[in-house]
């Protein structure tokens, strides 16, 4: 199986989060784009993909889990840049 399919079907069978697009909503542009929405699926997939290629981990239902876990946590409530979200997963790496 592919990675990006490794990722996508873990995000469906352990998470809440829809692959379909609401009403209305369309992919990011301009400044949103900066920004990661932690209730779009393709979104955490695709920044969980980028992590683990860019840091050249394996593609885990383990490591998945904890991935999704830190990213849901991160700032929590908080609207925060795509790049900060990899930087910060990218450090906390390091401590594991």
């Amino acid at each position: 199986m592919e990675n990006k399919s490794k990722v996508t079907k873990w995000i469906r069978d352990n998470t809440d989060l829809d692959f379909k697009r609401s009403t209305g909503d369309g992919p990011q542009i301009k400044l949103d784009s900066l920004f990661v929405n932690r209730k779009e699926a393709y979104e955490i997939r695709d920044l969980i993909y980028t992590y683990y290629t860019n840091s050249n981990l394996a593609f885990t239902d383990k490591n998945f889990s904890k991935t999704f876990k830190k990213i849901m946590s991160y700032k929590a409530g908080t609207k925060v840049k795509r790049d900060d979200m990899l930087d910060y997963l990218t450090k906390s790496v390091k401590k594991d």
